[in-house]
């Protein structure tokens, strides 16, 4: 499906896994994995992961938005922080890639995109969906000795089951955590489905949008 259904709309990370679960029980895991029609929610998938890990380390509610116009960066992560009762809204410009089945090893799949020109403000999102242990800290000892046109640099994967992931920071530094999708989705149900930015305002914020139509393809 287009991703122009999604210009200038803030999603849930929650709708996001929502949507794809959906598309899964509709065309079946292979499809939904692999067919390229299907690209913009399993982009938006792996964005709502990351996003819930993240929210696990910092507490923040976030929301994202995939990019509609360019070709990069994928997806768009946004969080209101207030600073001396002001709002401010913090942007994250994300880029994502896939460890994939027929890729050699995780770290050709990052030098691939390092390799590229990217503005030094994106983050990179590897998500590695093939299956085998990955080493994250040995990947982090290679980045380590390697020019990096990203800001930071990301792995999500799978640990041990369908509820639990894991988000690996390899660049700059190294950090880790795991979480629960079921208790990430629990903990997020206060959040409305969709929003926007409020640029109406003198202080930067977001109109909740209540429910939209959004068919899946």
């Amino acid at each position: 499906m287009s991703k122009d259904q999604y210009k200038g709309i803030w999603l849930s990370p929650s709708v996001a896994v929502e949507r794809f679960n959906q598309l899964v029980e509709k065309y079946g895991v292979e499809n939904a994995v692999s067919d390229d029609r299907f690209k913009p929610e399993r982009e938006a998938w792996v964005m709502a992961m990351f996003l819930f890990g993240l929210r696990k380390i910092t507490r923040q509610e976030f929301w994202l938005e995939l990019e509609t116009v360019d070709s990069t960066p994928d997806a768009y992560g946004y969080y209101l922080e207030e600073v001396d009762g002001k709002n401010y809204r913090r942007i994250m410009s994300v880029e994502i890639t896939e460890f994939e089945e027929h890729s050699e090893d995780i770290f050709s799949v990052i030098k691939n995109k390092i390799n590229r020109a990217y503005p030094t403000h994106y983050i990179l999102l590897v998500y590695a969906r093939k299956a085998g242990v990955i080493k994250p800290s040995e990947v982090f000892e290679k980045i380590q000795k390697t020019t990096i046109p990203f800001a930071e640099i990301w792995i999500l994967s799978a640990v041990d089951s369908e509820d639990k992931f894991q988000i690996t920071k390899i660049f700059p530094d190294f950090d880790q955590t795991n979480f629960s999708l079921k208790s990430s989705l629990e903990n997020n149900k206060s959040q409305g489905p969709f929003a926007k930015s409020d640029g109406r305002s003198s202080q930067p914020g977001k109109r909740n949008l209540g429910t939209i139509f959004f068919p899946l393809p």
